[in-house]
């Protein structure tokens, strides 16, 4: 099973979403390998019962769903086969577990505080999915490609055969290292990941950062906004250098990394900061897809380079071809044949997308606008960007407020 084409998909897809999945033979099920260590953590035995009644219980073409005392969830499915065998994906959340709600959870059940930075650890790894719909379509296409015969799936719930109360846990418990070796090296996945999605302007992608819980954030300093604020720096210079990889000039880095910065020393609140990073990976990962000059040419890469850093001067075939130091007629065809258009074409899109984002960001009047975008003329800035947006700029800024 382990080298089915469908099963390897999956697996694919779930490393996506950052849910592991295993397939496990009857009597060979170990709860404490599924749950990212957390009954570890609290020196509890794995519940070998509960594996038993899960094989007991499970039929084929159903999809069986369990949400254990945790609040984590998992799906579970049988496999067809002589042999029984249940394919598990889990565990992973449905809302955001926040340090003051672990702590609340902890008290609730009686877990000591010695034992927060090691439940916090534990919950760090494990994944937000408010909408886990696509996950469980993931898997009942999965079991529905397998099994010979072509019933439809159903889907059941399981909540009443896992984790009774938790039992007292105030006696003390074999001390256990605050981060263990497989903790770390699924964040540190996790953060290549996203730096791979910058570099290859996968913007599409970057749902992945909801899944992120705000609990993987180390606690590295007492001020929970000034931690934040680090990661955020961190985090922007990892990308910056990442959309370099992906082909975007320095110009444009350094415009948006010291856009970065200074929003970063604003933020206030722990919220505020997650959201912030949020958005510097997506403006990131923009960036690359949006001003990358890989596969260009040094010349037509410089050529790009400075109409990005000078849309608000003039911007002609002449002045462009002397600040490069090639012929007129060279920078055009060689522009024309490796970018698709003409030099005036890009410029004026350029422009355009300079304005729209001005109108969107800013209070300035149209006429400031254009003299930004390089266009003194307001009327003849006007025409241009009805032409390529398809509304007059204070149309486009009404539209944009309304949405």
């Amino acid at each position: 099973m382990n080298n089915h084409p469908a099963f390897e998909f999956l697996k694919a897809f779930l490393a996506r979403c950052m849910v592991q999945v295993n397939i496990w033979q009857e009597g060979e099920m170990p709860l404490s390998g599924m749950d990212m260590g957390l009954r570890r953590a609290l020196g509890l035995e794995a519940d070998e019962q509960t594996a038993v009644s899960l094989f007991t219980q499970a039929k084929s073409h159903v999809l069986y769903r369990l949400q254990d005392v945790f609040q984590c969830r998992y799906l579970f499915l049988l496999l067809p086969g002589e042999e029984r065998r249940l394919l598990a994906a889990g565990p992973y959340t449905r809302q955001e577990v926040t340090a003051q709600a672990l702590q609340e959870g902890m008290e609730r059940y009686g877990v000591p505080p010695r034992l927060y930075q090691r439940m916090r650890d534990c919950f760090a790894g494990i994944p937000m999915l408010p909408d886990d719909s696509y996950i469980q379509n993931a898997l009942l296409s999965f079991g529905e490609t397998l099994w010979p015969e072509k019933r439809a799936f159903h889907i059941e719930e399981m909540n009443n055969i896992i984790d009774s109360p938790l039992p007292n846990l105030t006696a003390e418990t074999e001390e256990i290292p605050p981060e263990d070796v497989w903790m770390m090296e699924k964040r540190y996945a996790y953060e290549n990941e996203l730096l791979n999605m910058v570099r290859g302007g996968h913007v599409h992608q970057l749902s992945l950062l909801q899944q992120f819980p705000s609990l993987a954030y180390d606690q590295r300093v007492a001020d929970p906004v000034r931690n934040i604020k680090n990661y955020a720096i961190i985090a922007s210079a990892l990308f910056r250098k990442a959309a370099e990889e992906g082909g975007v000039h320095p110009v444009q880095l350094n415009r948006y990394s010291t856009e970065c910065a200074a929003r970063i020393e604003r933020i206030d609140s722990f919220e505020e900061g997650g959201k912030l990073m949020l958005e510097m990976t997506v403006g990131y990962a923009k960036l690359v897809r949006n001003q990358s000059t890989l596969g260009f040419s040094p010349p037509i890469r410089r050529c790009m380079a400075h109409i990005m850093a000078n849309l608000d001067k003039e911007l002609t075939l002449q002045t462009l071809s002397k600040q490069l130091n090639i012929s007129p007629g060279y920078l055009s065809a060689l522009f024309k044949k490796e970018s698709g258009q003409t030099l005036t074409t890009y410029i004026t899109e350029k422009r355009m997308a300079l304005g729209a984002s001005l109108l969107r960001k800013t209070n300035m009047q149209v006429q400031t606008v254009a003299q930004y975008c390089g266009i003194p003329d307001v009327n003849y800035f006007s025409r241009l960007f009805k032409r390529i947006k398809g509304f007059t700029p204070v149309q486009y800024r009404a539209e944009h407020r309304k949405a």
